[in-house]
């Protein structure tokens, strides 16, 4: 605080303890870093100085400033589905964090490949190691670098206030916090990366951890590439069911259709489901959701059908699902937009 207001320790701890009163331009400084409300400054400009007494003023809540806050681990939210698979990608999450050089990790990958539910799931397993825990912020629906700063921080419940930047306020707040902070969906964002930079130089104890579709290119960055569910060899169908990828279809279509059942005839069926779409998470709950009306072999030949048309077989319509995770078709065009108009035309 004496280095940002630009005085001496001395001189600052003097004024704490009522021993000397602060120059109007070093109150002014003062008041400027405890980013006290406008309409607030003139009044406690003038009680620094000694113009007005404090027993004098009318009998209010005293104002909690930001530094004396311990910040409040935000609820994770709660995945509806529980997590089937990825103890590898877990384990190498957190012996990456374990390396005090590893504080920015991207998990990259392909749209619906599982980024978002991986990095979740290690967050819970992680929160409880760190002082201030963890919070989560989806960027989804940020449309621009200059509102990341702000949703962190109402995910954070930290108000932001007064004139000085938002960002500022943000990276004091989370200079002497402890935690792991994960951001979904940076890939439209990329422009905007310089903040991580800013929250790793200014708050050494705070671990950043990245959704993206494509990496950050960024020096402290650090990279895994998430590859979605293994998928087995059509030699190795009688390990069908201990595999993750058939497990998954397996949860979701007994959550479609309850009395679902995997007959040995179309034990091959899901194997080929599973190599079709290549493991992908998403493809493999698009395909499931079908077992409504379809067997699996079935299943497989529309996606055999599809992959040729388009994959339009693939989709969902559930409420609660994000627009770009209701189709196959979806996830690619989402991920078309995101190209820049050079790569388009390549």
């Amino acid at each position: 605080m004496a280095h940002r207001a630009g005085c001496s320790l001395t001189a600052l701890q003097k004024i704490e303890r009522d021993e000397q009163r602060p120059s109007r331009q070093l109150a002014g400084c003062l008041i400027d870093f405890l980013e006290v409300p406008p309409e607030q400054r003139p009044l406690l400009l003038k009680i620094a100085r000694g113009e007005r007494m404090m027993e004098t003023l009318p009998s209010t809540p005293q104002p909690v400033w930001p530094s004396q806050l311990e910040s409040i681990p935000a609820r994770l939210p709660v995945p509806s589905t529980p997590l089937v698979g990825r103890e590898k990608e877990l384990t190498e999450i957190a012996r990456l964090f374990q390396n005090p050089h590893c504080r920015l990790l991207t998990l990259t990958g392909s749209g619906g490949v599982g980024k978002t539910r991986l990095a979740l799931e290690s967050t819970r397993q992680m929160q409880d190691t760190l002082k201030n825990g963890a919070c989560f912020v989806s960027l989804m629906g940020v449309g621009a670098p200059e509102f990341i700063a702000p949703v962190i921080a109402e995910v954070l419940n930290f108000s932001i206030s007064g004139s000085l930047d938002p960002s500022n306020q943000l990276l004091n707040y989370l200079s002497k916090k402890q935690m792991l902070i994960v951001l979904d969906n940076f890939e439209h964002l990329l422009d905007g990366a310089n903040i991580l930079c800013e929250i790793l130089q200014r708050a050494p104890d705070v671990k950043l951890l990245i959704t993206s579709r494509e990496s950050l290119h960024l020096q402290a960055e650090w990279t895994m590439e998430d590859h979605g569910l293994p998928v087995l060899q059509t030699a190795q169908i009688a390990e069908l069911e201990s595999n993750s990828a058939a497990m998954f279809f397996l949860q979701r279509a007994r959550q479609t259709r309850a009395d679902f059942r995997l007959i040995d005839d179309d034990r091959l069926a899901l194997l080929r489901i599973c190599q079709l779409v290549q493991g992908l998470p998403l493809a493999l709950e698009l395909a499931a959701s079908w077992v409504r009306t379809l067997s699996c072999r079935e299943i497989e030949r529309e996606i055999e059908r599809e992959i040729e048309r388009g994959l339009s077989f693939l989709a969902i319509t559930a409420r609660d699902v994000p627009e770009r995770h209701r189709s196959i078709t979806a996830v690619f065009d989402h991920s078309w937009r995101l190209l820049s108009g050079e790569d388009n035309a390549s």
